[in-house]
């Protein structure tokens, strides 16, 4: 009987003893709950901020590249119509069916590498002299441009060109040409074709990272230039590299993620380059890589993760060693 009792108070001796370990285990987990939940919360809430901050330079940095881009471009068709405006003026444009004409512009061309042609035509779309042999007349048409350059007096901005010899694409622009200053109406038109390759070669400049991928599209969504250069890839909708149209027309002035390249992210810029009445908008789309920013970001996250993650194991392990010393025993902490 005696035995029998003394095994029962040592059972429950046993019992309160240990009551204290679990409630003290039960504390330092919540104590280390309470520690370690802000904080991976606040390491994660870093992570998305510099994510987010990562997506903003870029997508600044491609701003500030289409913004230059634009500029120039701004600058080349002031330029053209101040060239144009006294090329007008010259004699040999004035009587433009007289030979001399043609002879004028061909020896003029390869002074302005700007230009893929240079011609002039009547409101009827007949060309009266033209720098370069033209193509079943495709330079020159009885084109809105050319109207309204006459009808109006003014530098007229027309439709995007493709150079049928070197593949090149331009931008068409004419001014009206009088037989004399004082003439009441113009009679013909000089028109200028201003080449894209100034934009390809800006960009080759700018010293950007590899991956990185431009676009010119007219307003059907048709890629007209691409840089790095792709001859394969001219003439394909926007939609078949991997934009979406909402993207794409209603995303200008924003920066947008597209996967366009297998697993290459890039954050896109649009914004138009240039519009004329004729062709609508012609937009320029510069896509900067992102990858290799967004995964150190993430690695960065994963190591802070893991270093706190190793702090609170050391805090532990240390915890447990001086309650050891204190008398009590680990196991029952742990158990």
């Amino acid at each position: 009987m005696t035995e029998s009792a003394d095994k029962n108070l040592n059972k429950g001796g046993q019992a309160g003893f240990f009551a204290p370990m679990q409630s003290l285990k039960f504390r330092l987990q919540v104590l280390l709950l309470l520690v370690a939940l802000p904080a991976i919360i606040l390491i994660v809430l870093l992570g998305v901020l510099e994510r987010q901050h990562v997506m903003n330079t870029y997508r600044d940095e491609a701003r500030h590249v289409t913004d230059k881009l634009v500029l120039r471009q701004t600058r080349l068709v002031k330029e053209t119509q101040s060239f144009l405006t006294d090329l007008a003026n010259t004699p040999a444009v004035r009587t433009a069916s007289d030979p001399a004409c043609g002879t004028f512009l061909a020896l003029l061309l390869p002074l302005q590498p700007q230009f893929i042609n240079i011609a002039v035509a009547q409101a009827g779309g007949d060309v009266l002299c033209s720098a370069k042999p033209l193509h079943n007349n495709a330079i020159i048409s009885d084109e809105p441009y050319i109207r309204r350059a006459l009808e109006h007096e003014v530098l007229s901005v027309g439709s995007l060109q493709i150079d049928p010899d070197s593949d090149g694409v331009g931008v068409k622009f004419a001014y009206p040409v009088k037989p004399d200053p004082d003439s009441a109406s113009p009679i013909a038109a000089v028109v200028a074709v201003v080449s894209l390759d100034w934009w390809n070669n800006a960009l080759a400049d700018e010293g950007l990272p590899e991956g990185t991928m431009a676009l010119i599209t007219d307003p059907a969504g048709q890629i007209i230039a691409i840089f790095p250069e792709n001859k394969d890839v001219l003439g394909r909708t926007v939609t078949e590299v991997g934009f979406t149209e909402e993207i794409f027309w209603n995303g200008a002035g924003k920066g947008e993620f597209v996967n366009s390249s297998g697993s290459l992210k890039r954050i896109f810029f649009h914004q138009p380059l240039f519009t004329g009445s004729d062709q609508g908008r012609v937009q320029m789309s510069l896509g900067l890589p992102v990858n290799g920013a967004l995964v150190a970001g993430i690695r960065r996250v994963a190591i802070q993760l893991a270093l706190f993650a190793g702090t609170l194991v050391v805090c532990w392990l240390i915890t447990l060693r001086l309650l050891e010393r204190s008398g009590l025993r680990p196991l029952n902490v742990l158990s």
